[in-house]
C-alpha cells in the first residue's frame, strides 16, 4: 500500500507571509511557499515573514521539523492466544530502519503493534 508523500506545511497564506525554507541550515534555492515536500532525511526549518505588516514592523518567526528516512519494514504478525480462547490477541512486530506504527484491518494508527478482542477470521496488519 502506498502512503501520501510527506508534507511539511505551515498552514499560512502565501498572500500574506514570506518564506524561507532550509535543510541542515543551508537555504532551499526556490523554496519559497507555504509548504515543503521533503525529498530526504534532515532537519529543516521554515522562517515565516509577515509582508501584511510595514517593514518597520515586520515579525518573522523560525519553526524546525526533523525528518527521518525509513524503508518499509519486515513484518511478522502472530496470533498469540489460544484458537477457542475469548479474547483474541495478534501481535505484530516491525523491523528494519525507522519507527513504525500498526494498523489492523486499515483502522486507526497506533504505536505498539498488539490487537487485542480481534473476531475470528482473516485480518490485514500494516506497519
Amino acid at each position: 500500500e502506498a502512503l501520501d508523500p510527506l508534507v511539511l506545511d505551515t498552514g499560512l497564506s502565501a498572500a500574506n507571509y514570506g518564506f524561507e525554507w532550509s535543510l541542515n541550515g543551508t537555504v532551499i534555492a526556490g523554496a519559497t511557499g507555504p509548504s515543503l515536500m521533503p525529498q530526504q532525511g534532515g532537519s529543516y526549518s521554515v522562517t515565516v515573514t509577515d509582508t501584511g505588516t510595514s517593514s518597520a514592523t515586520s515579525c518573522t518567526s523560525t519553526d524546525t521539523a526533523e525528518v527521518v528516512e525509513s524503508e518499509p519494514p519486515v513484518l511478522v504478525v502472530e496470533l498469540v492466544t489460544q484458537a477457542f480462547a475469548e479474547n483474541h490477541v495478534i501481535e505484530a512486530t516491525a523491523s528494519g530502519p525507522g519507527e513504525y506504527e500498526y494498523s489492523l484491518d486499515g483502522g486507526p494508527w497506533q504505536d505498539g503493534g498488539t490487537f487485542d478482542n480481534v473476531s475470528p477470521g482473516q485480518h490485514e496488519v500494516t506497519a
